[in-house]
């Protein structure tokens, strides 16, 4: 999928309808919670609804019950997991994140050193602890030397001399697909976030209508671009990918290697992977720890650059699941793909600043300056997007990503004189209860949670031919003053 097309879906990811007083962090498109204007705070005191199944402002998680034990505890706080920044049992390290190639994998049960028999891919690492592996974890003796002897699966000859050619540096078959169908998911499509058994994905709610328009332009980006979206399998030890305990999906940007789009997706493509998929090293910037079981997969919560080499954001807590099939003995595709995670509201915020000219809602209630792209997915209200009319459901944050409580924020929805007028946050109380006052708010770093989104996808067997050139264009200038 072209880049820019999924910043354009990012920047299109607005919501709508103007509000009352002051909103909570998790209501339905359409929905509408009014709290008395004299509470000095974003409604609700933290833990007054607890629990009730919808995350409320100051809480981390709502379940719906009050059982211990079930990852959300009576007083809705996350209990022990992996990015809390303490170690728990069967973590062997634990720094705050679900990060990898930081010093901590994202799943807490590798520290990611060479000699820990634990082959960390995210780090560069081919090998760990085998006989044949190297000092530095990053070659196999042998693997290079023209003939393929167990446990090679393929030669280089030199040692991995056109990376990413099916053949990695642990001579290794690479095995890879490519995305055939990528589309947003319903609103009743995603990841469980807040752990009441239903999935999450206000991403889709903030849409609303728009989803309709904004996925077949999705669904074009991936058929027609000029780039693909490849996922290779790091570490894969069964080839059928029917069953795997531990390997890596990387995530990378792919370019036809012959020129030829009409057998992308036949199941026989041939793809070069863009060197700016891949970091200093030659790793992928992108990707999530998995398992598969009877051919079901599961991967994540991985926190993951989004999108690959553009905008220093990133895609929180971010979960992979499908179904493999093999063909052949190995694996053919990816069905039932879903790919689902937390979109930081700061990444809108970033994006509403490149946006510039292409929102024109009404004059700000507050009669100041011009409402910004998180007002309008926050409070609602109505731009013109490209000449178009457009009305939006407001959608506050609803996921915790700072893990101090959902936060809350106070709207102005009306103007002095009665006219019309775009509704503009005024106010932000932080998961913890600290308010922080004025227009723009919620730029402020404290203010760091984000949204529920899902993306449904398949995806077909491919064959790596090597590096290809970059694929990024150059960014958009800055806006004007």
């Amino acid at each position: 999928m072209n880049r820019l097309g999924l910043m354009a879906v990012l920047v299109l990811a607005g919501t709508g309808t103007a509000c009352s007083e002051t909103h909570d962090g998790n209501e339905d498109a359409g929905t509408e919670i009014v709290f008395d204007a004299t509470l000095p705070d974003a409604g609700p005191a933290p833990g007054e609804l607890c629990p009730n199944g919808v995350v409320d402002p100051g809480e981390m998680c709502d379940d719906g019950n009050t059982t211990a034990g079930d990852g959300c505890a009576p007083d809705c706080t996350r209990e022990a997991f992996c990015g809390d920044g303490t170690m728990d049992s069967g973590e062997v390290c634990d720094d705050g994140n679900n990060r990898s190639n930081d010093g901590c994998r994202s799943d807490c049960r590798s520290d990611e050193t060479c000699g820990n028999g634990i082959v960390d891919f995210a780090t560069g690492e081919v090998c760990d602890g085998e006989p044949a592996c190297g000092p530095d974890c990053m070659s196999v003796t042998g693997c290079g030397d023209g003939t393929v002897e167990a446990p090679e699966t393929c030669e280089n000859d030199p040692p991995n001399s056109d990376p990413w050619d099916g053949c990695d540096a642990a001579c290794q078959d690479e095995l890879a697909v490519v995305v055939n169908s990528l589309e947003l998911g319903g609103r009743m499509e995603g990841c469980d976030f807040n752990g009441d058994g239903t999935p999450d994905n206000a991403f889709a709610r903030a849409l609303g209508l728009i989803a309709g328009v904004l996925g077949p332009f999705i669904q074009m980006a991936v058929i027609e671009g000029d780039t693909r979206l490849l996922l290779a399998m790091q570490g894969l030890d069964d080839p059928a990918a029917a069953n795997d305990d531990d390997f890596r999906i990387a995530w990378l940007i792919g370019q036809d290697a012959d020129d030829d789009p009409s057998n992308d997706f036949g199941g026989n493509g041939e793809f070069l992977v863009a060197s700016d998929a891949l970091d200093e090293t030659g790793a992928p910037l992108t990707s999530i720890q998995s398992s598969v079981e009877s051919n079901m997969l599961d991967g994540g919560p991985e926190d993951i650059p989004l999108p690959i080499g553009f905008l220093p954001v990133e895609l929180r807590q971010g979960q992979v699941q499908g179904t493999t099939r093999a063909d052949g003995g190995e694996l053919y595709e990816i069905t039932d793909g879903l790919l689902c995670g937390g979109i930081p509201s700061q990444l809108l915020a970033l994006i509403g600043g490149l946006a510039g000219d292409m929102l024109m809602p009404d004059p700000p209630c507050d009669g100041g300056a011009p409402a910004e792209l998180l007002d309008i997915i926050i409070a609602g209200g109505s731009v013109v997007i490209m000449d178009f009319p457009i009305r939006f459901t407001a959608t506050p944050p609803d996921l915790d990503l700072d893990g101090d409580g959902l936060e809350g924020f106070e709207i102005l929805s009306e103007s002095a004189d009665g006219s019309d007028c775009q509704p503009v946050v005024t106010a932000c109380i932080d998961g913890n209860g600290d308010r922080i006052e004025g227009r723009g708010c919620f730029s402020q770093p404290e203010i760091a949670d984000g949204y529920s989104a899902a993306f449904n996808f398949t995806a077909i067997r491919a064959h790596l031919a090597g590096l290809g050139g970059m694929t990024m264009p150059d960014p958009p200038p800055p806006p004007g003053p």
